[in-house]
């Protein structure tokens, strides 16, 4: 039974160590053909990319309300394929309407260079990880506590 829950909490430790350290990340690009491109990433503190999704032909982006939550707005990315919602951490970044005048901005003027936006600010980021790293290094500490035992 020791085993058991020490295997649980050696778990739970290394589940709470990747989760302080997601950070959603947006980066703008231009295409080889000058058009301009967005990627949405999901990193771990801005190093490791774990997910990301490529958006191409990005003509703008405007705020669109959500329709499941009356007074909460969304964003909308406008391509030449169609809109494309933005949701998950990429939506609660950024205030939305602050979101799509920088995105505006990045495809209106091709003078902009590239840039990465971190959609959480730092202290968010590192009140997150003060919190649930020591957290999990707790869980593996009694982890280990129990296996000696």
């Amino acid at each position: 039974m020791d085993l058991l829950l020490a295997v649980l909490l050696i778990l739970l430790g290394l589940l709470l160590w990747a989760l302080s350290g997601l950070l959603p990340v947006l980066s703008l690009q231009r295409d080889a053909e000058g058009g301009s491109s967005i990627t949405l990433q999901l990193t771990w503190m801005g190093l490791f990319v774990i997910w990301q999704q490529d958006i191409r032909s990005v003509q703008g982006a405007r705020v669109i309300e959500d329709p499941a939550n009356r007074g909460r707005a969304g964003l909308e990315l406008i391509t030449a394929k169609g809109p494309v919602a933005l949701t998950g951490p990429y939506a609660r970044g950024i205030a939305p309407a602050r979101m799509a005048h920088i995105i505006d901005q990045f495809v209106d003027n091709k003078r902009i260079p590239p840039a990465r936006l971190p959609l959480y600010g730092r202290m968010r980021l590192m009140l997150g990880f003060a919190i649930l790293f020591p957290l999990g290094t707790v869980a593996i500490f009694i982890a280990i506590l129990l296996l000696l035992r």
